[in-house]
């Protein structure tokens, strides 16, 4: 997360550490899918598995595509004020939730 936190940084941009996690987390999800990628994985270091082409190409695809998927997610989410109540409806629902059951919390928060 260091990593992140120093790109957006110098970027001029402040996220929260959930955007940043979020974000790592999208593109893992895409990459952790790929076999051909846990292969290059369980055969090499970090930076093996970094310098592989394989990997480049689909860590970007990764990427890009987790950007795309959560950008239509936030549009559609904040589309019209149905949309916009409907999730503050569950927003608030997890939070009366989390802060009555610290397993949920926990959930929440991992």
């Amino acid at each position: 997360m260091e990593k992140v936190n120093e790109i957006l940084s110098a970027a001029g941009i402040s996220a929260s550490d959930e955007a940043q996690k979020s974000a790592i987390r999208a593109c893992y999800g895409k990459l952790i899918e790929d076999k051909r990628i846990q292969d290059i994985a369980s055969e090499n270091d970090a930076h093996q598995l970094a310098a592989a082409s394989a990997f480049q190409q689909k860590g970007l695809l990764a990427l890009l595509g987790s950007a795309q998927e959560s950008q239509e997610v936030y549009t559609a989410l904040s589309s019209d004020m149905d949309n916009v109540d409907t999730v503050l409806q569950a927003l608030a629902a997890l939070l009366v939730a989390a802060s009555n059951d610290a397993r949920v919390k926990k959930e929440l928060e991992s």
